[in-house]
């Protein structure tokens, strides 16, 4: 033991210590082996619903790969509002449509030209078919719904039917 004591001793006393590189790891102590299942399952869902079903399909008979824009909603008092990023993308290319209380948004961007016949050495932006649907969580008045694009972002505002605005009643004193 002494002997192994000293040539550890020996090695780390030559180190510098700008060359020492030391990565710490939380490590937590867990007894309950259900917990650790559950924080696997917590860890599959994430990578499952990040990566694997972002992307719907492969490809197409065309040749064209599906994408899938972000896209954010929000309420205000009157409205819902619904952003979409579209970098690239031509105004008839888009489709925006509300069935019921479904909002769906789909078109296609295309590859440019000169990427096809250029030689490629990455390709990172995405092209093809997309589709989007969101279900609102409350009704819209699909008569006053408007969309505007500026600078690849897409905002779609949906006013809220007046009866699920909120309203203020007045209380009388009798």
């Amino acid at each position: 033991m002494a002997q192994r004591c000293a040539w550890a001793r020996q090695k780390t006393e030559n180190i510098k210590p700008e060359e020492v590189n030391v990565s710490i790891v939380r490590w937590h102590r867990t007894a309950d082996p259900f917990q650790m299942l559950e924080g696997l399952q917590h860890e599959m869902n994430r990578l499952f619903n990040t990566s694997l079903f972002r992307f719907h399909e492969f490809g197409t008979p065309e040749g064209a790969t599906f994408w899938t824009p972000a896209l954010d909603m929000h309420e205000t008092e009157d409205d819902m509002v619904v952003q979409c990023e579209l970098p690239g993308m031509k105004l008839d290319a888009i489709s925006v449509s509300l069935r019921e209380n479904t909002l769906t948004v789909e078109g296609e961007r295309k590859q440019s030209a000169e990427l096809k016949e250029e030689n490629c050495y990455r390709v990172e932006r995405w092209h093809g078919k997309f589709h989007r649907s969101v279900e609102l969580p409350t009704l819209v008045d699909g008569d006053k719904v408007h969309a505007t694009c500026e600078n690849g972002a897409l905002k779609i505002v949906m006013p809220k039917r007046p009866e699920v605005k909120p309203k203020q009643i007045q209380v009388k004193i009798t």
